[in-house]
């Protein structure tokens, strides 16, 4: 993704739920730094690459301004930098209790054969026009209750358009399970299959929808050729145990970080 692309999809489309920050140092751009606002609470991604002092005092100080910032903010970790957030700490951030670390998870794509014995439908969802695009953002709300089913049409319509696609369990012809797939391509050259969002309703939960799922994520990757898959959570998520069950390992851990406004 070329910075005028990144800029475009990340920073400046209207219908985003988001509020953008560039950071910029002797005009020169280093960085940015995008919150999300959902009800009661923010999520934060940092892209900063100069960690000068004085940019992050500047950057909380445009933060701590904006109408959009409320409740508790939550810093969104980025693999590879947890050593940055030292620099959030000393601007207020502390600790998340709830889920201390972050987990990034990869899975090594063998070429053997998987036989699966299928139970459930499986159906893909890759435009918002999709006709069940508010099955899908209704059972995220209903999954993440921090999340509003307002919210989740915005923000799902929004990544849609990029490089995700969704798939949805579906079992008598209601929809109970998602999961997802983003393809990252990085500056290096090298494609990264992210599986994100997977989720099962609770009174569905413990029959192997959340297996089957995965493993036609995974199956996917494979088919466009993917040697790895990636998957994040946090530490207290017990799907942990699912993904270690079928071969995913941790690579990394983040601190989860919360600054309360």
């Amino acid at each position: 993704m070329s910075e005028t692309e990144f800029i475009s999809y990340y920073l400046e489309d209207p219908r985003s739920i988001s509020r953008s920050f560039l950071v910029e140092e002797d005009e020169e751009r280093s960085g940015a730094v995008m919150l999300l606002s959902y009800k009661g609470f923010c999520l934060l991604h940092d892209w900063i690459e100069e960690r000068e002092p004085e940019v992050f005092e500047k950057v909380m100080n445009a933060l701590r301004s904006s109408s959009q910032i409320e409740g508790v903010v939550s810093l969104f970790p980025y693999f590879g930098r947890g050593n940055y957030f030292e620099d959030w700490e000393r601007e207020g951030f502390t600790a998340d209790e709830r889920a201390p670390y972050h987990v990034l998870m990869r899975k090594k794509i063998l070429d053997e054969k998987e036989i699966e014995k299928r139970r459930i439908r499986i159906e893909k969802l890759s435009t918002s026009k999709h006709e069940r695009m508010e099955d899908l953002a209704e059972i995220i709300a209903e999954i993440s209750p921090r999340f509003s089913k307002e919210d989740m049409m915005d923000g799902l319509g929004w990544e849609l358009e990029g490089d995700l696609d969704y798939y949805l369990a579906l079992k008598n012809g209601k929809t109970v399970g998602y999961s997802g797939i983003e393809v990252r391509e990085l500056f290096t050259g090298k494609t990264m299959y992210w599986i994100k969002e997977l989720g099962v309703l609770p009174e569905e939960r413990r029959k192997g929808i959340a297996t089957e799922l995965l493993k036609h994520t995974i199956s996917i990757v494979k088919e466009r050729g993917g040697k790895e898959a990636f998957i994040d959570t946090h530490s207290e998520n017990p799907a942990k145990n699912l993904y270690e069950k079928l071969g995913f390992q941790t690579v990394e851990k983040v601190p989860n970080l919360r600054y309360v406004v």
